[in-house]
């Protein structure tokens, strides 16, 4: 008779387990284990194998199901992006690339209006005046404007003058340095198709000091005789176009050097009548 194998001497009590592993166990082990016989030796370890896989297969099913780990939420600082993170520095890459994107079509748009504006110094006597005005305003205008103003208002004259000239001496004490600190291309430059009507007294664009020192002489004529605004308009806008249709400068170089011009020549027209009485 083969030695059999008792749960009674194992170090937990079968019998306690014994309902509910009898639906688990294999047609082999099953009827000895129901009718309280004992197990033969080969059969105790075919039995231990398969209550063991019982036991492990029901504790995962129970981790599984009662056990799930809470989700995790993100915080909020997980979902703000973090200062030199890769998504600050892609919004950083994208926000550049739009101002790039925006400046060159602001580029290509004044250059559409540097053509045109050469377009209309096509035939001889617009491209002689263009290279007029432009000459004029190199600096042949200003002794011009001084002796008629002279000749106008005498004495009364030199305030004027006196104005005008403390406005251009001030521009061009930073008007250097603005052409040095943009270095920007003239359009001739730019553009090879577009050809320069006459030599350039420097060699980068912007500001426009034609228009600049032209605003800053004319606003102190103007606020001091009002009567001259139309002819001073006109003045500067016939000296704009000029530096437009020789290809010298764009448009945005003309509007700031008029704008630098009223800014300066504003408050030294004002310092001068406060200095002369």
């Amino acid at each position: 008779m083969r030695p059999t194998f008792c749960p009674r001497q194992q170090a937990f009590d079968l019998k306690k387990i014994k309902n509910r592993a009898l639906p688990y166990l294999s047609d082999s082990v099953a009827p000895c284990w129901r009718n309280g016989e004992g197990l033969p030796v080969h059969r105790g370890w075919e039995f231990t194998l398969e209550l063991s896989g019982i036991v492990m297969k029901t504790l995962s099913s129970r981790r599984q199901t009662f056990l799930k780990p809470d989700p995790v939420v993100p915080s909020r600082a997980e979902n703000e992006p973090q200062r030199g993170s890769d998504a600050e520095k892609n919004l950083r890459a994208m926000a550049y690339s739009d101002v790039g994107g925006l400046v060159s079509r602001l580029a290509a748009a004044e250059l559409r209006v540097v053509r045109a504006a050469t377009r209309t110094a096509r035939s001889p006597v617009p491209r002689s005046l263009a290279i007029i005005f432009s000459k004029l305003g190199n600096g042949w205008i200003y002794p011009l404007l001084g002796g008629i103003i002279l000749m106008q208002w005498g004495l009364f004259g030199l305030r004027i003058v006196a104005s005008a000239a403390v406005s251009a001496l001030l521009l061009h004490c930073f008007y250097p340095i603005m052409k040095r600190a943009f270095c920007r291309r003239r359009p001739f430059q730019a553009a090879p198709e577009l050809r320069s009507l006459l030599d350039t007294l420097d060699a980068h664009s912007f500001p426009s000091g034609h228009t600049m020192t032209l605003a800053g002489v004319l606003t102190p004529i103007v606020i001091l005789w009002p009567a001259t605004t139309l002819w001073a308009v006109a003045m500067g806008v016939c000296v704009a176009w000029s530096r437009l249709a020789t290809a010298h400068h764009y448009p945005s170089d003309v509007l700031a050097g008029a704008f630098l011009g009223i800014g300066v020549g504003y408050p030294a027209t004002a310092c001068v009548a406060s200095v002369w009485g």
